[in-house]
């Protein structure tokens, strides 16, 4: 048995082995070492609830109890005993990393404005992780003891730094003129997909930086099968994968009833279809 069907089998929490990684029941070994378990609890949004160690003594096995959480939508708790029961003396070392890790978090918040938005937020976020553990096992909700005054000079510097990022931040609306303009964007998020034509006008772009040579897209057939369905508010699908019209690359699997066209992974609105189609002349 290899050591991935070893995880496999912990996320359904039966018991496998391979090598000196062993699963049995909710808890995953390494040796003798419980590294990960899961709890007969769910947060408040449904997803089960994973304990891991803080140390895996192998690379490897971190990403991959990550993946595994991920894929079956838990979520994941770091400390430094994870077992289904454990003891007063490991709950009180749970507590104490995760709260810690909170207090860690206000304390770089309250010394700068820097990067202080993004750190209060996780700070909120470890709050919660302590609290859901606590409520996990039915212990009273851990004190997050911090003065008063560090606590203010953090909620501060939070505001201040998420107002200076405000500022400094061109709005999404500028930045979408610009890249309509011709501004080269493509690390930035632009919202809802958009199409351009190249300054030589010989390439179909989009905001997301793909491009496709204008003479491999059908734009005419295209732009008729979306009239239509939006016309008719009827979709087009094509369930025959081999008949479905090709953009370069990229198939597209269906017009929907307003119009708009799932192309691979991009979805394309109306108005951005019509915006090309008055540009290319498309009657």
């Amino acid at each position: 048995m290899r050591q991935t069907e070893v995880l496999e089998a912990w996320i359904e929490q039966r018991t496998a082995a391979a090598d000196d990684l062993q699963s049995i029941g909710p808890t995953l070994y390494v040796g003798d070492r419980p590294v990960a378990c899961w709890l007969d609890r769910a947060d408040e949004t449904g997803a089960q609830i994973a304990l891991y160690a803080l140390r895996m003594g192998r690379s490897w096995l971190q990403s991959n109890i990550d993946q595994a959480v991920y894929a079956v939508r838990g979520t994941s708790l770091r400390v430094p005993c994870p077992l289904p029961s454990p003891t007063v003396v490991q709950h009180a070392a749970n507590i104490n990393h995760l709260v810690g890790a909170w207090r860690q978090s206000i304390a770089t918040t309250a010394r700068s404005t820097r990067y202080a938005w993004g750190n209060f937020q996780g700070a909120q976020h470890k709050a919660a992780l302590a609290k859901l553990y606590a409520w996990a096992f039915d212990l009273p909700e851990p004190k997050f003891n911090v003065s008063r005054d560090e606590l203010s000079r953090a909620r501060r510097n939070a505001v201040a730094s998420r107002r200076e990022s405000k500022d400094a931040r061109p709005s999404r609306d500028i930045l979408r003129a610009l890249w309509r303009g011709g501004r080269d964007l493509r690390h930035v998020f632009l919202g809802p997909v958009m199409l351009r034509l190249s300054s030589d006008g010989q390439t179909i772009e989009t905001s997301e930086g793909e491009k496709v040579a204008i003479s491999t897209v059908p734009a005419a057939l295209l732009w008729g099968l979306a009239c239509e369905c939006r016309q008719q508010q009827r979709p087009l699908i094509w369930r025959i994968v081999s008949e479905r019209p090709r953009i370069g690359r990229w198939s597209v699997q269906m017009v929907c009833a307003d119009g708009s066209m799932q192309i691979g992974c991009h979805g394309i609105s109306f108005a951005e279809i019509a915006r090309l189609a008055v540009t290319l002349n498309l009657k």
